[in-house]
């Protein structure tokens, strides 16, 4: 790959990760059914046509991102946690499972 090739994926990425990352912010603070798509490209400070060049379905493709990437990452914390908890009785693990859980999903 040239550096000018190289120099435009990472742009390419730059501009898609901005979008991930401002849609992330907006669903943890205001919740998911009540972000738009124009909320997304006003606090990104981009366009309408270049959130849809790289998620043509909206919203539900950067979710689906965010599903993949960001709850992946959770669930391999509380994995982890669960390993470390494995002398607790199994109803106080599953306490703990239930609240970091739960934790996974609130702003």
């Amino acid at each position: 790959m040239t550096g000018k090739q190289s120099q435009r994926q990472d742009q390419y990425n730059r501009g898609k990760q901005l979008f991930i990352d401002t849609a992330k912010h907006l669903f943890k603070t205001q919740g998911y059914d009540k972000t738009k798509v124009s909320d997304i490209v006003n606090a990104s400070g981009r366009n309408v046509s270049t959130l849809y060049h790289y998620f043509p379905a909206g919203k539900k493709d950067i979710v689906k991102i965010l599903l993949i990437t960001d709850i992946k990452e959770e669930f391999d914390k509380l994995a982890a946690l669960m390993a470390q908890e494995s002398d607790r009785s199994l109803i106080d693990a599953l306490h703990l499972f239930y609240h970091q859980f739960v934790a996974i999903f609130l702003p």
